[in-house]
This record gives structure tokens, sequence and C-alpha cells, in this order.
């Protein structure tokens, strides 16, 4: 994906992650915040943590 859609989307995907596990959203929001990593590795923990179905640092079962 181009950065500029990820710099467009991220906060957006954010947020979707943030209602399932807060502590990763934060985690990566600050990630992001202190130029960490680089956005297609941020998007790409955004998505695994997305996928990953947690809710809130439980995981489904």
């Amino acid at each position: 994906m181009e950065l500029v859609k990820i710099r467009a989307f991220l906060p957006e995907k954010l947020t979707e992650l943030s209602n399932k596990n807060e502590a990763l959203a934060l985690e990566i929001l600050r990630m992001w915040g202190n130029g960490d990593k680089p956005l297609r590795d941020l998007w790409t923990l955004v998505h695994q943590g997305l996928e990953r179905g947690e809710h809130n640092g439980e995981h489904s079962n």
C-alpha cells in the first residue's frame, strides 16, 4: 500500500483496533508518535492486531 494511503487510513484503523485492544492501539500510537517504526510496519502491526480478534487484551474463543 502507498505511504500516502497508509498515513490517511492509519488513524481510522487505530481507532478500530482500540475498540478491540486498547493497550496495543496505544502502544502502536506511541511508536508512531515517537518515530520508532516505519509506517508500513505500523500498518502491519495494526492489521495483525485486528486479525487476532483480541478484545481488550483477551483472546476470543
